[in-house]
């Protein structure tokens, strides 16, 4: 669908772990983006789900870059519990303004209900654009929804200190996947990329639909 808002793809930084059809950056833009104010975020492994509701109070689920059956709503519950009990805020909030994501936990994580399902990020219908961090954390609040917590603020400046980032995670019981860093002014996120460990390796993930 032309202009409907799917998630992008985050390339990876030189040196994370990734598959055949993954962007890397060179390690002369890794450089670059090393020597810039980021924040870093913990990188979730799950599933990518979207909700979006347009100006036409049609609501979608989206998993990255394709929208979803109803058929598969089974597999998010939690999501579509809170869309029905907070339909009349949600509206309000996001209808034909953004286009909400999170990761849904599965596999390794003990969180039960809605707490499976992590805000990391939010497209402005208006711009295109992934929204800042800030205007996201004050958007997912007022949703009663959860942001994945800053790790580290500033320059990074070295590879080998993006590594020291990944530690245990905060939603499973061993490490985390990897980190997802984030370039922004005071409204949107310009630039974003993630590094994963070099030993991780992914939960295998099968939808009902």
């Amino acid at each position: 669908m032309k202009n409907f808002p799917f998630y992008r793809i985050t390339p990876h930084l030189k040196g994370s772990k990734g598959t055949f059809d993954d962007t890397f950056m060179t390690s002369e833009a890794t450089d670059r983006i090393l020597k810039q104010n980021v924040i870093v975020q913990e990188k979730i492994d799950g599933i990518n789900i979207g909700v979006y509701v347009d100006e036409n109070d049609k609501f979608y689920l989206i998993q990255k870059n394709q929208i979803l059956p109803k058929s598969a709503y089974s597999n998010f519950q939690e999501i579509i519990t809170w869309f029905q009990q907070h339909q009349e805020l949600i509206n309000k909030i996001l209808k034909g303004k953004y286009a909400l994501f999170g990761e849904y936990l599965i596999g390794k994580s003990t969180r039960k209900g809605l707490h499976k399902w992590v805000i990391i990020d939010a497209i402005e219908i208006s711009t295109n654009k992934f929204i800042s961090y800030p205007v996201l954390q004050s958007l997912a609040k007022s949703l009663k929804l959860e942001v994945t917590p800053i790790i580290f603020q500033g320059k990074l400046k070295k590879l080998s200190t993006v590594k020291t980032l990944i530690n245990k995670s905060i939603y499973y019981s061993g490490l985390m996947e990897g980190v997802c860093i984030r370039i922004e002014n005071s409204n949107h996120t310009i630039e974003k990329y993630k590094f994963v460990r070099e030993n991780f390796e992914k939960n295998d993930i099968t939808l009902s639909i």
